[in-house]
């Protein structure tokens, strides 16, 4: 039901308005990129936050004063930030390469991201 009244609106919007109706998808092409440089962005802030915990977890283990641990604590907990905003924007590139007409949609309605 759901479907057929979404496929109904967009012949709506494409008859009604090409003009608008293709603007709304290149922006939806727009934010699919956008949105793929940030993930990879953050997995590479994710990979850099990991990469230096671990020399400072292990310069902890070496000298056991405890003065490292605290830099390996923040960047651990970078990295944790930045695989969530990983996920969370995978999973947002693959809902608009999967439907880009529903963001379009959504754009077009004011309610986008």
């Amino acid at each position: 039901m759901g479907e057929e009244v979404l496929s109904k609106l967009v012949e709506f919007v494409e008859s009604a308005s090409p003009i608008i109706w293709e603007t709304a998808r290149r922006q939806v092409a727009v934010n699919l990129v956008q949105s793929t440089v940030w993930m990879i962005l953050c997995a590479v802030v994710a990979y850099a936050c990991i990469r230096w915990s671990k020399h400072f977890g292990r310069k902890y283990q070496e000298n056991k004063r405890g003065d490292d641990d605290i830099p390996a604590l923040a960047l651990g907990l970078g990295a944790a930030a930045a695989i969530v905003a990983v996920v969370s924007l995978l999973t947002y590139i693959a809902g608009m390469a999967v439907n880009p007409n529903y963001y379009a949609i959504r754009l077009l309605l004011g309610c986008a991201q």
